[in-house]
């Protein structure tokens, strides 16, 4: 898994359109959007956007995922062991990239990643550090069933890096038009096109 997730790591162009990586800066506001665009198509239509400095938190209402193995898969991804030196699979992953991170490769670029699932009165919580496991644990909850993402983006990658608040409501309005019904909450404002575009 390790030679995987350098495979990525190793790679700042996967993050943006620019092929040397010099706008890798981007990708930490399409880290934000991709992480609301999955929860919101994955669980519900209600979420709520935290920033505390440069860690990310997003808590959707809705569907838990109480399957294991899918729960894996999200969060780690495909196997990839075999494929890593293939220019048309690099290629591949620049355009599937382009337009959203999900979740198993944000999970790669960020120093710290907790994926939790809330379902039927139970919690499962996947705590990763640069996309390595660390823990994973199950405990009773009166959480409302639904998702939550927590991550804090690689410095090692982004380098010093700070989130600028127009941007970040910029990924909202744009994430919230894309999809009919979704309501986003951040700040105490909430952000919302009821017939999206």
């Amino acid at each position: 898994q390790k030679s995987e997730i350098n495979f990525f790591r190793l790679r700042p162009a996967l993050l943006t359109d620019s092929r040397d990586g010099s706008r890798v800066r981007d990708g930490i506001y399409k880290a934000i959007k991709s992480a609301m665009d999955f929860v919101s198509k994955e669980s519900g239509k209600e979420v709520y956007l935290k920033l505390n400095n440069n860690t990310v938190n997003i808590r959707v209402y809705g569907t838990g995922i109480s399957d294991q193995n899918e729960l894996s898969r999200i969060v780690f991804g495909p196997g990839m062991s075999g494929r890593m030196d293939s220019r048309e699979y690099v290629q591949h992953h620049r355009a599937y990239f382009y337009n959203a991170f999900p979740p198993y490769f944000i999970n790669i670029i960020s120093e710290e990643f907790t994926f939790v699932s809330y379902s039927e009165g139970k919690s499962t919580s996947i705590y990763c550090a640069k996309g390595m496991l660390v823990k994973e644990y199950e405990k009773p909850t009166q959480e409302m069933d639904g998702l939550e993402i927590t991550f804090t983006l690689d410095r090692e990658i982004f380098k010093e890096y700070s989130f600028n608040k127009a941007y970040v409501i910029h990924a909202i309005k744009y994430t919230v038009a894309r999809h009919n019904g979704l309501r986003v909450t951040f700040e105490g404002i909430d952000f919302h096109y009821e017939d999206g575009l």
